[in-house]
């Protein structure tokens, strides 16, 4: 079949080919670990989360923003010269932020306008605990951590009760900490992240968590140009459409 070749190995002459398409021809057969995904996310919570669901795949980097979506002068590139260097290198951007910075949402929306990003985007309302789990699940997440730990406290229904009118992340361990101290070594991080994907997997299959974290492996196996041709990142919703 004419083109057969490109659709498959990315290239009609593997061995003629530029490096990207090298890359994916040999990640193919898992032999290439270079970089395929690039996942931008907001702290290590996010990380810890998706390295949880991607443990066993090879070719996904974690880039941390600390909020800085937009870039400061000064402190290296900015975030759209990021997503450049990402087409022109063939990798796949995938970005994670929360909802409560509205300039960061501008400039991500912006981005995918401008057809920068590849993989599709995720803005978490209004924070990433809240946006997949309800009160009820975290309070869950935490005690059984607790129970991993060996940390003896109060149950669910005291904490839930304590806790009823919480509706961010930061001010639910803020009360954590000032009412039970005995949970104060259990906070945002890379292990909190690998708590939450964990109590997902197991109990929201349907999530869109899991999803992102499903669409972020299944980037690595996809040829970058071939999906560059057939789709694009939507602004509004952040999924990719066809072009």
């Amino acid at each position: 079949m004419p083109g057969a070749r490109k659709i498959l190995y990315g290239t009609e002459r593997v061995l003629d080919a530029k490096r990207e398409q090298i890359r994916d021809f040999l990640s193919d057969w898992d032999l290439d670990f270079g970089t395929k995904v690039r996942c931008y996310v907001e702290g290590e919570t996010e990380i810890g989360a998706l390295k949880h669901a991607t443990r066993e795949i090879s070719g996904i980097e974690y880039i941390n923003l600390r909020g800085q979506v937009i870039a400061s002068q000064g402190k290296g590139l900015s975030f759209k010269d990021s997503l450049k260097n990402d087409l022109k290198s063939k990798v796949f951007s995938i970005v994670f932020i929360d909802a409560d910075r509205a300039d960061y949402v501008r400039t991500l929306k912006k981005a995918a306008e401008e057809d920068l990003i590849t993989g599709g985007f995720y803005v978490a309302k209004p924070d990433f605990e809240f946006a997949h789990f309800t009160l009820e699940e975290l309070i869950n997440v935490v005690l059984l951590t607790a129970k991993k730990l060996n940390i003896s406290t109060t149950s669910s229904k005291s904490l839930l009760q304590e806790l009823r009118n919480v509706a961010s992340t930061k001010e639910f361990f803020k009360m954590i900490s000032k009412n039970y101290p005995e949970l104060s070594a259990i906070s945002k991080g890379e292990e909190w992240g690998r708590s939450l994907m964990k109590y997902a997997l197991e109990h929201k299959e349907d999530s869109p968590l899991v999803k992102a974290a499903l669409m972020t492996a299944r980037a690595t196996r996809i040829k970058f140009d071939y999906s560059r041709r057939k789709v694009r990142v939507d602004s509004i919703t952040g999924e990719c459409v066809k072009r």
